[in-house]
């Protein structure tokens, strides 16, 4: 199952395999024996499917039949610090928004409630928040 979903999300995305495997940074051969079902992939190599592929882990492992979870509809990362009220750098998006896809990835499967997946993302974001105001402070 695992193969199938890696290769339909490569084709879906135009990419060959050499092209996957630079962006996880791995070998090519080894991307392909993932494909073809000849090789498993440890939990972190997995965590990096998904980010890549922007999917569940779940999905990856045929768990899931969508590769979308229409529960993370709100992922959208707010331009303005809510701490704070300054705009929001680039950098500081994307690391913010980097941080919660590694959360979803990990913590949110089918045995967590929407209210508690909200529930964390408020915790991360308000920890990220406060740890950048702590660093600027330095």
């Amino acid at each position: 199952m695992l193969g199938d979903r890696l290769r339909e999300l490569r084709i879906s995305s135009g990419l060959t395999q050499l092209q996957v495997a630079d962006k996880i940074g791995i070998a090519r051969v080894n991307y392909t024996q993932y494909e073809l079902g000849k090789r498993e992939p440890d939990f972190e190599r997995l965590c990096d499917f998904a980010r890549f592929f922007k999917v569940s882990t779940d999905y990856l492992l045929g768990h899931e039949t969508s590769p979308v979870d229409e529960g993370d509809e709100g992922d959208e990362v707010s331009d303005v610090n809510p701490m704070t009220g300054d705009k929001v750098t680039g950098r500081e998006k994307q690391q913010l928004k980097t941080l919660l896809d590694d959360a979803r990835t990990l913590f949110f499967d089918k045995t967590i409630s929407e209210r508690d997946k909200k529930t964390v993302k408020q915790a991360i974001e308000e920890a990220f928040w406060q740890a950048k105001s702590a660093n600027r402070r330095k």
